[in-house]
């Protein structure tokens, strides 16, 4: 994951709405806020964390613009949202949450819904988006909700891991980031599962008809609420796309950025023939993991061949003699050779034998022809593993090509936004804004697109339920032997998560003391990092003697970031490190250390500081590195702050 772009609107002291760009540029990928202590860099560094995940210390009542309700009518709606753009594996996504109250009457507070809603869009290269069904789900697959806070932190309470007697909070971290947690997991399913599968398990459903129908027409009330919603943001898609084009065609139009416009028109070309070709692969990858099965019914496959070819061998199959020409010479009472036969004689016996051992006429073909299917299957099964493996590397270099394109597009806006004409730069941070306002109407769009399909299946649902408001149902079984299944599978996922973290804590040890090494000043004291088998994190000093009780609080911090990136090292996640009062416990030494090298420990970094975080030496040392820059400013009129770009 890589943040791109964030909106804020009428969150905490944030009034309105004010968008912010992160650097991306893997020459400066450091993003500053810059703020007093106040000014609200805590407020926006939440807000990241909230918009993903949903997580904030405070009630929605506090989340809330204090300004945007007093300014609003009794009966208005105020919304405090949060939107984010990011690109993670060449993607680019879209999240919004946003929680909403209606202004009371007799005072100047809200009555707020129940919950926030989130919203998750992915953006294809044309600037089209579409939502992603499982919202949710796809967000903890790029990044995690249980390992966030190793990635977005507190600086201040970053030495958590270097304190004594932390040892939960080590072992949490490992077996989280390394994904430690989903075996852990599953263990416990299974254990509740082969539980569970010793009892009945029951259902029952009933409903009383009167609160169903009065369901049935809230929805309805709401179907015709969202189709005039729709019709007023489908307007706006229409002009906002209008202004985007008409945008583009000022620009090529201006001689000296010609060569850009054209380059991005023809980037942008490829990227949307390579994601379609990604697309396809995709499908490609499904189909050959649909047939995937065979592979794993080799064995069976192999074995039934065999059995075919000893049949074959020994005669068995096939019988030698059709059924239909047995049945045939009975009816008519007829030996082979003409002669008439009698019942019950030795040649009708005979002939009766016989055809108690032949096959119907359909099952022998099938059966002759079952040894080239299985051989057919076998065969199939064995090309699989070899076609998958095409399949998935040529997705992988595809992913690279669409990374490549998206950064060249990202490189040619970031030149158009720093030309040298002032034209230039005006029409693409113009442009840039109404793309990103384009991909927020689609949200909408697709938002009450989406609504309207959950509601209608609401009155599906409702429609049975009605038609059968007093009607249950039962189901209960017995399954002792998938119990056992359940249990020994537990046991197995065990070991394997034992063997499997022994060696993710030494690759993280390794890492933890190279970092360390490279942050600490007293290098010649401190010897070595020790991670133990009970998750205790330590520091070996010059006497081989455990030293974290004698660290300083500053020492704590820096041991404590090399275990943080030592982790996100070895897990290969992508990931920003966003780092809220970084080096205020810092003394001079150590962050003139750390801001020298920890540009390179995160292929994104954004920090929230104060400018006595970043004077003299440190921000010497990271200002070759700072792609983006802002200015938190307090307006001590209203409480109010707004985010200004420093010019660089």
């Amino acid at each position: 994951m890589k943040l791109d772009r964030l909106s804020i609107e009428n969150f905490r002291q944030y009034y309105a709405s004010q968008t912010v760009l992160f650097s991306r540029d893997p020459a400066k990928n450091i993003t500053v806020f810059n703020g007093q202590n106040g000014a609200g860099k805590t407020a926006l560094f939440t807000s990241l964390s909230w918009c993903l995940y949903g997580e904030a210390v405070l009630a929605p009542d506090q989340l809330m613009s204090k300004r945007a309700i007093s300014e609003a009518k009794p009966g208005d709606s105020v919304t405090a949202r949060v939107t984010l753009a990011f690109v993670h594996n060449g993607e680019r996504f879209l999240a919004r949450r946003e929680v909403s109250g209606v202004r009371l009457k007799d005072e100047a507070k809200l009555r707020y819904n129940d919950q926030s809603t989130f919203m998750l869009m992915r953006i294809r290269p044309d600037g089209q988006s579409r939502p992603v069904d499982n919202p949710t789900g796809t967000l903890n697959a790029i990044l995690p909700e249980n390992v966030r806070t190793y990635f977005f932190f507190d600086g201040e309470k970053i030495d958590e891991f270097a304190r004594p007697d932390h040892e939960d909070e080590v072992k949490h971290a490992v077996r989280n980031v390394l994904d430690i947690e989903i075996l852990d997991r599953s263990k416990t399913h299974l254990d509740a599962v082969a539980r569970d599968f010793r009892t009945e398990l029951k259902s029952s459903s009933t409903g009383e008809l009167q609160n169903l129908l009065e369901a049935d027409e809230a929805r309805r009330q709401e179907l015709d609420k969202i189709d005039k919603d729709l019709e007023l943001k489908q307007a706006e898609h229409r002009a906002a796309k209008k202004q985007l084009e008409s945008l583009d065609q000022r620009l090529s139009e201006i001689a000296a950025v010609k060569d850009f416009t054209t380059q991005r028109a023809a980037l942008t070309s490829e990227l949307q023939h390579a994601e379609q070709r990604r697309d396809e692969l995709r499908q490609s990858v499904r189909d050959a993991v649909n047939r995937a099965a065979a592979v794993f019914a080799t064995d069976a496959l192999q074995k039934a061949l065999a059995i075919l070819d000893e049949k074959r061998e020994k005669g068995e199959i096939p019988p030698g003699i059709r059924q239909q020409f047995l049945q045939d010479l009975l009816e008519a009472m007829v030996c082979i050779c003409g002669r008439p036969i009698s019942a019950r004689s030795p040649e009708h016996e005979h002939l009766t034998t016989l055809l108690k051992k032949t096959f119907p006429s359909d099952l022998e073909d099938l059966v002759l022809q079952s040894g080239g299917d299985v051989r057919n299957a076998l065969r199939r099964a064995a090309e699989i593993p070899g076609q998958l493996r095409a399949l998935l590397e040529k997705k992988v270099a595809l992913d690279g090509h669409i990374a490549k394109l998206d950064a060249q597009l990202d490189e040619i806006s970031r030149k158009l936004s720093a030309f040298n004409l002032e034209e230039v730069a005006e029409l693409e941070k113009k442009r840039s804004e109404y793309a990103f306002s384009l991909q927020q109407i689609e949200m909408d769009i697709h938002r009450l697109k989406g609504r309207t399909e959950q509601i209608n299946l609401d009155l599906e649902r409702l429609g049975k339920q009605i038609e059968a408001a007093k009607k249950s149902e039962k189901k209960a079984q017995a399954i002792t032997r998938r119990f056992v299944l359940a249990q020994h599978s537990a046991d197995a996922i065990t070991k394997i998560a034992e063997i499997f973290a022994s060696q993710m804590r030494q690759q993280i040890r390794e890492r933890a003391q190279k970092i360390f090494q490279t942050l600490i000043w007293k290098t010649a004291h401190f010897q070595q990092i020790r991670l133990t088998d009970d998750y205790s994190l330590d520091v070996i000093d010059r006497y081989n003697l455990p030293a974290r009780p004698d660290l300083s609080a500053g020492e704590r911090q820096v041991l404590s970031l090399a275990f943080i990136t030592a982790m996100a090292k070895v897990s290969g996640k992508e990931a920003p490190l966003v780092m809220d009062t970084p080096f205020g416990r810092l003394s001079g030494e150590h962050r003139a250390n750390i801001t020298e090298h920890i540009p390179e420990l995160a292929d994104q970094l954004v920090l929230f500081v104060t400018d006595e975080e970043l004077r003299e030496g440190a921000r010497k040392n990271l200002q070759h590195r700072i792609g983006a820059e802002y200015r938190l400013e307090f307006d001590q009129t209203t409480s109010c702050t707004t985010i200004a770009e420093v010019k660089r």
